[in-house]
């Protein structure tokens, strides 16, 4: 439990009813019903995000901070800049603000710090992990072929079919003609 706390405007902090508030509300259906839990300091006020601050927006005074939640502090948003989620795959997350939730969509929602720098060793940990995911890919695509070559050269006990996700369904199609890629199924 924090005891004090400076606000300065443009202080982003995640946020949760502490212990004592919790026990009081848990009942309630409503425990966090319309809130994003990130507050954005704006005067004196601590203003949760999920109605982007309009008039029906929860605001936290001081006190509330202090006696009612519990808070992290994430950054104040004058040291950052507006960006794209992707950038976070070229720096550090300490050098990343994530604010979205689910009612402010996906614009707006990311900030990268102004002075931020490119992190190599976070670039080549995503580029390995897409590696890892095309592996993956190419591996199960591979045995999703042979499952349905092996069906092709049991043609005369299919009793059942499916379309994969972009397969035409209709009778007549132009992929129809790429069948020769096929080659002949043994």
């Amino acid at each position: 439990m924090i005891t004090d706390l400076s606000f300065k405007n443009g202080d982003v902090y995640k946020w949760s009813w502490n212990e004592v508030e919790y026990n009081r509300r848990k009942d309630l259906a409503n425990l966090y019903w319309c809130e994003s839990r990130i507050g954005i300091v704006d005067g004196e006020c601590l203003v949760d995000t999920f109605w982007s601050g309009g008039s029906n927006s929860r605001c936290f005074d001081k006190n509330d901070v202090l006696t009612k939640l519990d808070v992290q502090y994430l950054g104040n948003l004058n040291d950052y800049q507006p960006c794209r989620k992707e950038m976070q795959a070229m720096y550090d997350d300490k050098d990343f603000l994530d604010l979205s939730h689910s009612n402010n969509g996906i614009s707006g929602a990311y900030y990268l710090r102004k002075d931020a720098t490119k992190s190599k060793e976070k670039m080549v940990k995503i580029v390995k992990r897409n590696a890892l995911l095309l592996q993956y890919k190419v591996e199960s695509a591979k045995r999703a072929l042979e499952w349905e070559l092996t069906k092709l050269r049991n043609s005369e006990e299919i009793d059942y079919a499916y379309g994969l996700d972009g397969v035409s369904l209709s009778d007549e199609s132009y992929v129809d003609e790429d069948f020769y890629l096929l080659g002949e199924v043994k």
